[in-house]
């Protein structure tokens, strides 16, 4: 009867050992795939921060461009005003050139009959 039951106890004791053991090998199974999709979800992680620094600086030359944009459509817009006040004074100019020329020539027109009338 001893030796039947210290038997019972030892194939419990092998199949709770038994179970133990896959226990352990699911448990590292369940390990090494968890680790796994650390690691995939790490390189995510670290793929995505490199894209949002490289958006950042991609957003600093966007706005970079903008500053330059803003800045040059300003000297247009200045060098257009410019040129509009200086075409305004040639134009001016030339109104005063075109009083003058007739003044001349009332001038030139009065002195020959001066002329004619001395002669």
């Amino acid at each position: 009867m001893e030796e039947w039951f210290v038997a019972g106890w030892r194939r419990k004791a092998e199949a709770e050992g038994a179970l133990l053991s896959k226990g352990r090998k699911n448990w590292r199974e369940i390990c090494e795939k968890d680790n796994n999709e650390k690691l995939g979800l790490h390189n995510i992680i670290n793929n995505l921060k490199a894209e949002v620094e490289r958006l950042k600086k991609q957003d600093a030359e966007i706005e970079r461009l903008k500053q330059e944009k803003a800045k040059a459509e300003a000297a247009r817009d200045e060098a257009c005003s410019h040129r509009e006040k200086s075409e305004q004074r040639e134009v001016h100019t030339c109104a005063t050139l075109a009083l003058r020329d007739k003044e001349i020539e009332e001038v030139t027109s009065l002195l020959s009959e001066q002329e004619q009338l001395k002669a």
